[in-house]
């Protein structure tokens, strides 16, 4: 029974992800840059891979001595099936001996820590734009002071 519901949690967390990706097409054939046709699964590849990443997740964290329900791992079943090729990454790279927690964590922190980055670049822009913005505004108003003036000067020699 719990494993129907670690495929549910799954395929929720799949499908959240395709919602908040933007990722709903269905299944198509594309063709690259070469002109080789290849499929696109869409939101089919997403949603069998949130159920993998569900179904993984909740394997390597039920508790077989418990014969209830456990809902942690179904907790874990439905994030993992919303971030399925991180999650599957690091809990085979975990399994398999090939990374640690702490190396996990740490490339996740690297990756946290690019965003961060990417963040604070993309505001000192926007801060860098505003600042361009106003002064081109307080020139466009010194340039229409300006064009008064000469129009009020040509008027009066003209009289």
């Amino acid at each position: 029974m719990e494993f129907f519901l670690a495929v549910g949690c799954g395929l929720a967390g799949g499908l959240a992800r395709a919602a908040y990706g933007r990722r709903l097409d269905p299944p198509r054939r594309e063709t690259d840059e070469n002109g080789r046709a290849f499929l696109d699964p869409g939101i089919v590849g997403t949603l069998v891979l949130g159920v993998v990443a569900g179904v993984v997740a909740w394997l390597f964290n039920a508790n077989s001595a418990n014969p209830g329900i456990d809902w942690r791992p179904l907790g874990w079943a439905l994030i993992a099936g919303f971030g399925a090729d991180l999650a599957l990454d690091a809990y085979v790279s975990q399994k398999l001996g090939l990374a640690d927690r702490q190396d996990t964590g740490s490339v996740l922190d690297e990756v946290a820590g690019e965003a961060v980055e990417a963040a604070n670049s993309a505001t000192t822009e926007v801060n860098r734009a505003h600042e361009e913005r106003r002064r081109l505004e307080q020139r466009v108003k010194d340039l229409e002071a300006r064009v008064r003036e000469l129009e009020e000067e040509n008027a009066r020699l003209w009289e």
